[in-house]
């Protein structure tokens, strides 16, 4: 093609003329795929051309890949944190209600209404840690065991990950309220203590759950942890 020639060329590939003239063909392309296809198989065709269209270089893709990785190395350890916190606190309140909610319905019923550790949801077990889940139940005859007949009103599952919920030696399997909301053994001393909540982290990481003598109960934070 001669200099003429090829100017001539680019001079009518530019006119208004063609753009209109490519703008019909894309159309009638799309008509023609959506004959032979159907409409999911032009939406295919339309979505490859707008992606090769509003392509990236490679230099831009490698540059938003590192900014990436950057941003999630700076982020993740603290997100995991927050997870790890989200999770004691979730587990805590959980505890505290459940124990509060006992107490209600032990003053409610006038006679007692027991808390004790469970990894079953139907019986007690003597483990020690609270975080293998619990169980309430109307404690007719105040035996801190659950008897046939009498009544779980709560039911509690595992506080899963490395949560550890453990009691001290007045509370480390159960608590019980009678009908005045006071918590007493089944031989009829009064039970204070704590939980101490930990999961895998040391530091000041920890919360502590408190039983005090009138049947109150109290959560606190910043609790050192192994």
């Amino acid at each position: 093609m001669t200099q003429v020639g090829r100017a001539g060329f680019e001079v009518a590939r530019r006119s208004p003329l063609m753009s209109v003239i490519r703008q019909r063909v894309r159309r009638g392309r799309g008509r023609v795929w959506r004959l032979l296809w159907g409409t999911q198989g032009a939406e295919t065709m339309d979505r490859t051309r707008d992606t090769r269209e509003r392509g990236v270089s490679l230099v831009e893709v490698l540059v938003t890949m590192a900014l990436m990785s950057i941003v999630l190395s700076l982020g993740v350890p603290e997100l995991g944190g927050l997870i790890a916190d989200s999770r004691m606190v979730a587990n805590v309140n959980d505890l505290v209600r459940d124990a509060s909610a006992a107490r209600s319905e032990a003053i409610k019923r006038g006679g007692r209404v027991t808390l004790c550790t469970s990894n079953n949801g139907a019986t007690c077990v003597a483990l020690g840690d609270w975080a293998l889940g619990w169980i309430a139940w109307v404690d007719t005859n105040g035996n801190a065991a659950v008897d046939h007949g009498e009544q779980i009103v709560r039911v509690h599952g595992p506080a899963g990950g490395e949560v550890g919920m453990v009691g001290t030696v007045a509370i480390v399997g159960y608590v019980s309220f009678t009908g005045t909301g006071e918590p007493r053994t089944s031989a009829g001393a009064i039970q204070t203590g704590s939980v101490k909540v930990c999961d895998g982290r040391a530091g000041n990481v920890g919360k502590q759950i408190a039983l005090l003598a009138s049947g109150s109960i109290r959560s606190a934070e910043g609790v050192a942890c192994p």
